[in-house]
Parts: structure tokens; C-alpha cells; sequence
């Protein structure tokens, strides 16, 4: 199951991120096959070596992964330039993992964003934690830590 998972020891935080198999962006199929729940989610297209190329990654918490996807995978309905490009002229793809914490989330997208941006990001975790620790899992093998 595409769920993410918390264990404590009372100062630290380990979480264990299932994501769901990768599946080429598709309206009809976020619509069919996504789940209208919280999550994350994350956004890669494939370069000219065929590599995947992680461009974006959010949670969702109201709206849903399902409705949340539809959004920023609709280049007529978004309005960052980059992105729109990119949705328009490659071949783009996605994943997700469902949560029922949104201070879970909160960690997990703070935790991925210094990744991401290389220690450089502005996002705060959720304060509730010294230390956050992550393992992901994946049925596609696509790990990022």
C-alpha cells in the first residue's frame, strides 16, 4: 500500500515512504486510478538520455492527491512558465504516497526539499521532532535519498 509510515523514540522521527508505481502523467488516469486522499506527490519527466528528472513535489491536504494532480499537471491551468513548458514538451510521470498527518507531510516535504535544493530550502519541518530519518520504498526502484 502506498502509505507513510512514523515510528518514534521520543526525540526522533522515522519514517518509511511507500510510493505508489510510477505512472505516466494522464488525465483520465489520475482521474480513474488516483486516490482523492492526503499525500505527497512528486512530478519527473524523462530527458533526452533517457533519464528521470525529478521537477516537482508537494503535499496536498484538503483537496486531495487526485484533484491536487489534475492541477499541476495541467499545463492550461498552472502558471509557472517552467512547468508549463515542461508538461507541454516532455514526457512527464508521477507518484504519490497517501498520509493522514499533515505535521507528517509538513517533515516529509521539509526533509526532501533540503535534498532537493541542497540544504538551501526555506520550508520548516514540524518542530515536533530533533532529527528526521528517512527510508523510502518503491516498486520501481526509484529511491532518492
Amino acid at each position: 500500500m502506498t502509505k507513510i509510515k512514523r515510528e518514534t523514540d521520543d526525540t526522533n522521527v522515522y519514517y518509511t515512504v511507500t510510493w505508489s508505481r510510477l505512472m505516466k502523467v494522464d488525465k483520465y488516469d489520475i482521474i480513474n486510478k488516483v486516490p482523492s486522499m492526503a499525500g505527497m506527490m512528486e512530478l519527473y519527466f524523462m530527458d533526452e538520455k533517457k533519464k528521470l528528472v525529478k521537477f516537482h513535489f508537494c503535499r496536498t491536504w484538503l483537496s486531495g492527491i487526485r484533484a491536487t494532480l489534475r492541477m499541476i499537471t495541467d499545463p492550461d491551468l498552472i502558471t509557472n512558465e517552467d512547468q508549463k513548458k515542461i508538461l507541454r514538451e516532455k514526457e512527464c510521470y508521477f507518484r504519490y504516497s497517501v498520509s493522514d498527518s499533515d505535521g507528517d507531510m509538513q517533515d516529509l516535504l521539509f526533509f526532501f526539499s533540503e535534498l532537493f535544493y541542497e540544504g538551501k530550502s526555506v520550508l520548516k519541518d514540524s518542530g515536533r521532532f530533533r532529527k528526521i530519518f528517512v527510508k523510502e520504498k518503491s516498486a520501481d526502484k526509484i529511491i532518492t535519498i
